[in-house]
């Protein structure tokens, strides 16, 4: 009697396989594209809130006040450096440019996350700042708030919803 030394699979586990993966894949799919939405809300926050403290920063170092200007409505935000250590006229644009949040993003600002209006944040040389509060959020559903904590530290936070 001869014995063979079978290599390779049969038809039937090969397809036994490809019904596993493809029903893994299937139940993967939903929670991947939540995972996907919810990410560009988080580089949105991310992105404002590292925006805020380079701001800060610019302050301290040029010992101007610079400020993050957010238009609301157009989902873009810049930075701007005064012409004094404050009360300045004249603001002038930080390198950079406009930066513009996913079109999934909805901004709004208060801490209610019920106003449409453009808001700035302003950052004095002595790194003091006014508190504004923006909402990161869908259509509806609140996602992230980044806001100033207190006016004195101008320190920034990023709390999720």
């Amino acid at each position: 009697m001869v014995v063979r030394d079978q290599k390779g699979f049969t038809l039937l586990e090969v397809l036994v396989v490809v019904a596993i993966v493809t029903v893994l894949g299937a139940l993967a799919i939903p929670s991947f594209s939540e995972w996907q939405k919810n990410a560009q809300f988080k580089e949105g926050a991310r992105l404002l809130a590292s925006a805020f403290r380079q701001a800060r920063n610019t302050a301290i170092t040029r010992n101007l006040e610079t400020r993050v200007v957010v238009d609301v409505p157009e989902r873009k935000f810049h930075i701007e450096v005064g012409d004094r250590t404050n009360n300045s006229v004249n603001w002038e644009p930080l390198k950079g440019g406009e930066t513009e949040f996913s079109r999934a993003v909805t901004l709004k600002t208060t801490t209610s996350c019920n106003g449409n209006s453009a808001t700035s944040a302003q950052f004095n040389p002595d790194g003091t700042s006014n508190t504004p509060t923006i909402c990161i959020m869908d259509r509806t559903t609140q996602k992230y708030r980044v806001r100033i904590m207190t006016a004195t530290s101008g320190r920034v936070v990023i709390e999720k919803m």
